[in-house]
């Protein structure tokens, strides 16, 4: 997908080698000197968890994370900026919720967060966000459906409109793909704490594929 998003967008980009390691059994010493060999301007990653953790460590003790652009859109996790700490790099290309400026001056989100604190004693993360928003939507779809039948429960889900901490999203027909917010910034630290910076919030309705296209892939199914 994100070779298709550069040539639509007519980047230009050349494409100087690729890494695909097995899920959760990353070896970053062999990656990296994989990568050191390439020479890209620009890496994009989608590692998470401890793969993660282990890349970024491994990047930093051999010098590889300077004067390039790294785009790792989980990153900013609070689950992941936890397990890397200190050691989170400044100014990668990151997605997620900068949790800790005024609750992004949403009423709803800010008193879901001193709830969820005060429960559990230690600062939100994004599973917890997706977990409960997990839990509504199908509390949603079985009101609306006025049963808990597989089926009607399943057909209820099409354009499905549920309130969440982060607003109120609807869940796609055309794909059941939830219109939720997402915000792309930089990592940083903001007082003292992993963050992210200069970033600017998006829905993802308005940055999915066309319809035709969504259909035509399912189609091929």
């Amino acid at each position: 997908m994100i070779k298709k998003v550069v040539k639509e967008q007519k980047l230009n980009a050349n494409w100087v080698g690729e890494q695909w390691p097995a899920y959760n059994k990353l070896v970053a010493g062999p990656v990296i000197a994989a990568l050191e060999q390439d020479k890209p301007d620009v890496i994009f990653s989608v590692l998470v968890g401890s793969d993660l953790v282990k890349f970024v460590r491994e990047a930093r003790k051999r010098g590889f994370i300077k004067d390039r652009i790294f785009i790792f859109p989980y990153l900013s996790m609070p689950e992941h900026y936890k397990m890397i700490g200190k050691e989170v790099p400044k100014g990668w290309l990151t997605m997620g919720a900068p949790y800790n400026e005024q609750a992004l001056k949403k009423p709803v989100l800010a008193a879901f967060m001193k709830r969820y604190e005060a429960a559990y004693h230690e600062p939100i993360k994004d599973y917890s966000i997706s977990g409960y928003n997990g839990v509504k939507v199908l509390a949603a779809a079985m009101t609306k459906a006025g049963s808990t039948d597989p089926k009607k429960v399943a057909a209820a889900f099409d354009d499905l409109r549920f309130a969440t901490p982060l607003g109120e999203e609807t869940i796609r027909k055309i794909d059941h793909q939830a219109t939720t917010a997402f915000w792309v910034g930089l990592s940083d630290f903001i007082d003292g704490k992993p963050s992210i910076r200069n970033w600017t919030e998006y829905n993802v309705n308005d940055n999915l594929p066309p319809d035709a296209y969504i259909l035509k892939i399912r189609n091929k199914k």
